[in-house]
Parts: structure tokens; sequence; C-alpha cells
């Protein structure tokens, strides 16, 4: 049966609303009674739409609660059942149109497996998906924690401290370059699709999957859509990396200000003195209306924003080859500032050196014909004859001396030895190390855990450090390495062996 409203043909028989709308199958809905309900709106029933998960999936997960309802997506809490049906899984299933074509299915299949090889800590990847007449679904590891929009309506308005946006959007943004970087782009990034927990870490769900099913699943009247870049709306399967960017750059702005975007009002005022002078000329030129006038990356929109490194995050464009025994030790070609002093300090010493020289090469003159030079002969001082001292007569106190018999003298005090002074503690410049591995992995250093790699320009004391990677189903990496004053040291060609099942 077709919903004469939103003209779906997925109405099941019997059904009294329509799944997708909501409305009635006799009319719009009718207006409750201010006595019956005086300050609540009846929810939609989502019954029918249950129902038809359950009978169309059944076989493959075990459907025990639905978690979030959406206009046509629909999330629920279940368990494979494959593997034993123990893995706790987070169902996302799409509705579909009576009018979808079934090339959307097919871009659907390929978008999900392009997805599903993303490997990433901030990354919520599907691990499985498929499609059937009327929905489709792709199965995610289950993260029970809420969203960053959820997090800010529970503050009703109050914004995140801008230590914790930072961090927000320094994982957004490297969980979006790893997808950039392998060709695949968001494309409908909002508060909804990152996960955040009480640590302060984040999941990105809908990686390359938000626009393949929005264009199936979107309304034009969504309020999501003020998330969006302005080039979604001229051409959405073309919405790459810099639409991101410009969706990052939205979802930062209402982590510092706690008020959600406008249409038509993509500014960025109203931020907090916290975040700095240049946080609002950063902001507003990852807003900008012209894809061209952003950031290159959303890496360097976030660099530039928390006054980071550009290259702080992300995996190198080529994958390092498989089974390298040990790091390749890196070290930056530039020149430091010590090294510059050092070397004119050598220059000055040289210069000098031959200043000496050419001046000890004058005191030879050539005075003869045949061109022998003969050196000069300084003569030598004469000295004058000393003159005759006249006879000096006795001193008064020495008379004195001879008459008076001597008193005894004063001991004398002991000397008091003066402590030599204390030198100066000598700084030494700071190093860095720079690990990067395949997969990631946990960074321990010195038994303290860093983070998940890859990680650039950790800042270290000089000296040796022992360093770890773990990662559950990989065998333990572990290595030492000398980190120099001033040197950063990159380990690159780090590949985990996989432990046997």
């Amino acid at each position: 049966m077709i919903c004469r409203h939103c003209e779906s043909g997925i109405l099941p028989e019997g059904a009294h609303r329509c799944p997708l709308c909501g409305q009635l199958r006799s009319g719009p809905q009718a207006a409750v009674s201010a006595e019956v309900l005086p300050d609540k709106v009846p929810e939609p029933d989502y019954s029918a739409v249950d129902d038809m998960v359950t009978a169309e999936l059944g076989t493959l997960f075990r459907i025990e609660r639905a978690l979030k309802h959406g206009r046509a997506s629909h999330v629920y809490f279940a368990r494979d059942a494959s593997g034993g049906g123990g893995r706790e899984t987070a169902l996302k299933v799409i509705v579909l149109h009576a009018d979808t074509a079934p090339e959307e299915a097919t871009r659907f299949q390929q978008a999900a497996g392009a997805a599903a090889g993303l490997d990433h800590p901030n990354i919520a990847r599907p691990y499985r998906h498929g499609t059937t007449d009327t929905l489709w679904w792709y199965a995610m590891d289950y993260v029970p924690v809420p969203s960053v929009a959820e997090r800010l309506a529970a503050g009703r308005g109050r914004p995140l401290d801008v230590p914790l946006t930072w961090r927000i959007a320094l994982q957004i943004a490297s969980a979006l370059d790893h997808a950039h970087r392998r060709g695949i782009a968001h494309g409908a990034l909002k508060p909804t699709d990152v996960l955040l927990d009480d640590a302060g870490w984040v999941r990105v769900v809908d990686t390359g999957l938000a626009q393949a099913t929005r264009l199936v699943a979107g309304g034009a009247d969504d309020p999501t859509r003020t998330y969006f870049a302005p080039e979604y709306f001229t051409s959405p399967r073309h919405a790459g990396p810099l639409a991101d960017q410009y969706s990052l750059a939205l979802i930062v702005r209402e982590c510092l200000t706690g008020a959600s975007p406008q249409a038509d009002a993509a500014d960025a005022t109203g931020l907090p003195p916290d975040a700095g002078p240049r946080a609002a000329q950063v902001l507003q030129r990852a807003l900008a209306q012209t894809p061209s006038d952003r950031f290159m990356s959303v890496l360097e929109f976030v660099a530039a924003l928390t006054g980071g490194e550009p290259k702080a995050f992300g995996l190198a464009p080529r994958s390092p080859p498989r089974g390298a025994k040990r790091p390749i030790l890196l070290f930056e070609p530039e020149e430091r500032p010590r090294r510059r002093w050092y070397r004119l300090g050598v220059a000055l010493v040289l210069a000098a050196s031959g200043g000496v020289l050419w001046l000890a090469a004058q005191a030879v003159r050539p005075v003869t014909n045949d061109s022998v030079p003969v050196p000069i002969q300084t003569p030598e001082p004469v000295s004058a004859a000393p003159e005759p001292r006249p006879p000096v007569s006795p001193a008064p106190v020495e008379i004195a001396a001879r008459v008076a018999p001597a008193a005894p003298a004063a001991p004398a005090a002991p000397a008091t030895p003066t402590p030599p002074p204390r030198a100066a503690p000598v700084q030494r410049a700071p190093g860095y190390l720079s690990v990067s591995t395949r997969p990631w992995a946990l960074l321990f250093i010195d038994g303290r855990l860093i983070g998940n790699t890859p990680r650039i320009k950790v800042r270290l004391s000089p000296g040796v450090h022992q360093f770890r990677l773990q990662r559950d189903g990989f065998k333990t990496y572990e290595a030492a390495v000398e980190v120099k004053p001033g040197e950063t040291v990159s380990l690159t060609n780090i590949t985990l062996s996989a432990t046997p099942p």
C-alpha cells in the first residue's frame, strides 16, 4: 500500500500509521485535545517500522531495542547472530522511498564497502552491510556514549570549555583526514555523528555513508541541513573534504558558544575570550562560501585554530611495506638555530686566525735585490743605570720598638673558606619523537600512555627512552630510541604482527 501523504510504497497491510511520515492512513493527524494532554504532543508510532526491521533482519541480528528513530533512518541495539551472537551492534536501517532507483543501492554498497576499510581509533566503521527491497542496513560496533549534540542539549545552552573543544576538533580532524587520504568524505557531518565519552574521546559515525544515505532519506525541511556546506545543495554527490571542513567549523563554533547555527547565518561571532584572538578569523575562513577560500585540509584548519602542527595527525598517503623488522630513523634536514650559531662562531674563529697570520706575515719584508726576505731586527731596549738611593733614617716606630719590650701578638682569626660560586644549570633543548604504525596502536613512552598512533613531535627530554606499541590482536612492539637535543626522531615502517587466533 502507498501512503498518500509521503507517497511511500512500504505501508504494511493493516498499519494505522505510516512508518515514514508518521501520518494516519485516513488523513492528517487530528488535533489533540488540550484537556487530555495539555503539555505533551503525541510521539510518532514506529511499531510498524520495528516489525518490518525484525521481519527483514531477524535471521541476521537479534534486535533487542530501538536506540533512535529518525525521519527515515532508525538505529537499533542488536546482537550479531554470526559467530555465536555475542557481538553488541548498533544496527542502522534506512527505509527506502517507493521511487528509489536501483543504482542507488549499488552506490550504497560501494560506499559501505569503502567505509569498512577505514581503520582509525576515532572512526566507528561499519563491519557488515546489506540491502533488501524495502531498506538498507549496516552494522557498527555499539558505543554506549552520547553524542556532542546530546551533551550540548543536556547543558541547556552552556558551551563546552575550550580545551575540551580543541580536543574534540583534533580527533574529528584526525578521523576525517584518515578518510580523506583514502578518497572518502563524510559528506553530511553534524553533532549527532560525533560520539563523546566522559574521558573526552571521540568516535565519528556514518563516515563515508552519510552522503549516500541522505540522498535517499534526506528531506528539504531537515533541521540538520544547516550544518552542510553551500556546495552540498548544488551538487551533493561532489561534496568532498572541503565540505567536511565547513561542517567541522560549525560544530566547533557550537561547542564554543552553545548555540546551534541558523540557516544562512554561518559566522564566527560570540566566541569566548579563552579561544584566543585568532579563533574567530580562522573559523570565518573555514566557513567561507567558496570552497577554494577555505583551508587546504581539515588538519591545516585545526592546526591554525589550536596553534598546533599541521602534520600532527594522519597517516602517510602511501602505506609502508609489510614485514619491516626494525624502524627506520629519519632526522629532520632543517637546520636548528643552535647549529647556525655554532657555525657562526667557527667562522669568526677562522677569520680571527687568518688575521693573526696576516699580521705575522707583515713582519717579514724583502730588503735585498735577490728577493731574499730578511727579518727585521728589533733593537733590544737599553736599560738605564739605577740611580743611587738617599740614606733612609730609621722610622720612629722602629726606634720605639728597639727600646720597649714587644707585646704578645693577638691570635689571628681563622680564615673562613669562601664557597665556590654555584654553576647555573645547563638548559638542554628538548627532543621530539614521531611514530607511525600500520595498523594504529597505543603508544607508551617510559611506561606512560601517550595516545594512539600516529603521533607527531612528542616532546621528550634528551636521552634514551623506551617506547611500546600495543593493540589487541597484535604482538606488542618494544624498542629503545635515543632522542638528541633539538632533533626529531621519526619512526616509520613499523608494521605490527597479528597474533595467531
